[in-house]
């Protein structure tokens, strides 16, 4: 009589590390999510947008000079130029936001590479477009 053995596969993904990261370490076992170590708790109770993106670009919290400075050179970033705002003001009325934002987004990356240029990482650099787009209040009147 010959026996049969049945191994169940893992369902999607489970059990499958795909890559290890200085950045974030997750355990959902345990219920952890931690960035840079410190747990997403501490940081939402803690920290604001702007400390938890310093210590994700570069690895650790800021003080209060990196902060500020890290706080202006994104208030400098969020300035829209003149074309943009026409862009935006010319969309049809009918346009489904993202759409809208997904093309101003491109028409922006024809902007200047400004944070490169002033001295911040690469990595800092790489999120020019967000920056350039985060926190505006967008209106399609």
């Amino acid at each position: 009589m010959s026996s049969v053995t049945t191994n169940q596969a893992p369902k999607g993904l489970e059990g499958v590390v795909a890559t290890t990261s200085k950045i974030c370490y997750i355990d959902g076992d345990r219920g952890i999510l931690a960035y840079r170590g410190i747990d997403i708790h501490e940081l939402a109770h803690q920290s604001n947008f702007e400390e938890t993106c310093y210590l994700l670009w570069f690895g650790k919290l800021p003080n209060r000079v990196e902060l500020r400075e890290l706080h202006d050179r994104l208030a400098e970033e969020r300035k829209l130029d003149a074309s943009i705002i026409t862009l935006l003001r010319n969309a049809p009325r009918h346009a489904l936001p993202m759409d809208v934002l997904r093309t101003a987004a491109s028409a922006s990356s024809n902007r200047p590479q400004s944070l490169i240029h002033s001295g911040l990482s690469q990595a800092a650099s790489a999120f020019r477009k967000t920056f350039n787009l985060k926190g505006r209040n967008l209106r399609f009147e």
